[in-house]
């Protein structure tokens, strides 16, 4: 997207004379600036360059401020009627989560789920002011090197929100192009935000929903992939559920981010347990598994079904069942790939404090165990009775 108005180095902005660019944004630039009368003062100056974010920053004489140093940036001067017009603020150290994106694509699921915690927790600062940011995206989460969270440009969602309104009702009426920018920033916007009638904690759910699709698969929601298991498919269903709730395309959604902290801290085992076929749980740590049901019926595994058995094991994982005795009974062939799975899960379950056994292996299945040396890396008994005894000593 093009600007409107020229920015360049040497430039002076109002007290600040510009050294050093340090990022583009859709309406705006940011620099470092040096101020012209305080010797040694550096700050970051967010220049805004959109003529038509300028016309809806114009109308808004005051910008909302919050004291709160360890959540939001410190903001030192604002001025709509400057040439062009800018947002002064402290210079922070760190990385926005879309650097983050960058150098990973995607992050794990808990370091993930613990972003979104950290900014519902500042979010709440905000909505008990009865105020909403608009524009939670990862160019705005920044971390500090502890993954302390501050929100940046808190004060301008309104006006972001009013001037992509106009770009998509152009688009709408005169079906001309959006920007790509434009285009980017609407994602993790709902429609009604989109169409600038909606400036509540809403949008604000919507666009954390999006957050946790893209930082978990590294994409975004489309039609082939309508969850984020449909683009990692070792997903759970918990973060299916809650990309669901948050967007609104859920039999239930989140009225407030206070419900949205509760489905990430609650991890719900008992329900989760009893949606994974082929679980039976002996007590609330341990269980016994018939691999044939958690493969939904088939007698093998190979390399078309395996994910399947992976998403299983994932499942069982993230509960809080620690002690697993797995029953391949009717299970007659395992890939090379789902042992590897099937070892992974085991050095889970290890690293847990808790133990997997199997028991009812078909002698093929041990032939293809002996033959990777791997009879002894697993525990392997005869049957049930042997494998609950096995657990009872290892709890």
């Amino acid at each position: 997207m093009s600007n409107d108005i020229k920015v360049e180095q040497g430039m002076r902005v109002g007290n600040y004379s510009l050294t050093v660019k340090l990022g583009q944004g859709t309406f705006s630039e940011t620099w470092l600036a040096e101020h012209c009368y305080l010797e040694n003062k550096e700050i970051c100056l967010k220049i805004f360059t959109s003529k038509r974010f300028c016309s809806n920053l114009s109308k808004q004489k005051f910008l909302s401020v919050i004291k709160s140093p360890e959540h939001f940036p410190h903001l030192e001067d604002y001025d709509p009627k400057s040439i062009p017009p800018y947002l002064a603020q402290e210079l922070l150290n760190g990385r926005s989560v879309r650097q983050l994106l960058r150098e990973r694509k995607q992050l794990p699921m808990n370091f993930a789920l613990n972003i979104i915690e950290k900014i519902i927790d500042v979010l709440k600062i905000m909505h008990e002011k009865n105020m909403a940011h608009l524009d939670l995206r990862p160019e705005h989460i920044f971390l500090d090197k502890e993954n302390n969270i501050k929100l940046l440009d808190y004060s301008l969602g309104k006006v972001t929100t009013l001037t992509m309104a106009g770009y998509y009702k152009d688009y709408i009426n005169q079906k001309v192009a959006l920007p790509k920018a434009i285009l980017r920033s609407l994602i993790y916007k709902p429609k009604r935000q989109r169409a600038g009638f909606e400036f509540n904690a809403r949008a604000d759910i919507f666009a954390l929903g999006i957050l946790l699709f893209e930082m978990v698969t590294g994409a975004y929601p489309n039609r082939k992939a309508a969850l984020p298991s449909d683009v990692v498919d070792t997903l759970p269903t918990k973060i299916d559920n809650i990309y669901l709730q948050c967007c609104g395309r859920a039999d239930e959604i989140y009225e407030d981010i206070n419900q949205l902290k509760q489905s990430i801290r609650n991890d719900n085992s008992e329900k989760m347990v009893a949606n994974i076929p082929g679980v039976s749980p002996i007590d609330n740590t341990s269980a016994i598994v018939a691999v044939e049901k958690l493969m939904g019926g088939k007698n093998y595994v190979d390399g078309n079904n395996v994910r399947i058995l992976s998403k299983g094991l994932d499942e069982i994982t993230i509960s809080r069942l620690r002690f697993i005795a797995l029953d391949f009974l009717g299970v007659a062939y395992l890939s090379s790939s789902a042992i590897g799975f099937l070892i992974n899960f085991n050095d889970r379950v290890l690293k847990m404090g808790g133990c997997m056994v199997m028991f009812h292996v078909d002698t093929k299945v041990m032939t293809i165990l002996g033959a990777l040396g791997l009879e002894k890396v697993v525990d392997i008994v005869d049957n049930m009775d042997e494998a609950k005894e096995h657990i009872r000593n290892a709890q």
